[in-house]
C-alpha cells in the first residue's frame, strides 16, 4: 500500500516479487513506484541493505495495520531500521 505524506491512499499493489513466485526483488519494486521510504514490522538483512542501496529509508514499529503504522511515523513512535533490527532468521 502506497501513501503520500497525508496518510492517503496512493496506490495498492499486488506482491509480484520473486518471494511470490514473480520478479524483481520488493525493494526495486517499491523504488520503481516512487516511494523513499517503508514503514514495516520486519524486514530481513538483504531487503535492508537493498533498501539503503536504493537510497529507501526504512522504519519499524509493531503496528497491525497501515494506518496504525503511519500513525505511528506520524507521532515519530517509529524506529530507523538498522541491521540490529533485522529478522534473525533472515541473517
Amino acid at each position: 500500500t502506497f501513501l503520500n505524506e497525508k496518510g492517503e491512499v496512493v496506490e495498492i499493489i499486488d506482491n509480484i516479487s520473486e518471494h511470490k513466485g514473480g520478479f524483481g526483488m520488493p525493494a526495486e519494486i517499491i523504488k520503481k513506484h516512487g516511494a523513499n521510504m517503508v514503514l514495516c514490522k520486519n524486514i530481513g538483512a538483504k531487503a535492508l541493505n537493498l533498501c539503503k542501496k536504493l537510497g529507501i529509508e526504512v522504519f519499524i514499529a509493531h503496528a497491525e495495520t497501515v494506518k496504525e503504522m503511519f500513525e505511528l511515523w506520524k507521532n515519530n513512535k517509529v524506529k530507523k531500521a538498522d541491521f540490529g533490527d533485522v529478522c534473525r532468521g533472515f541473517l
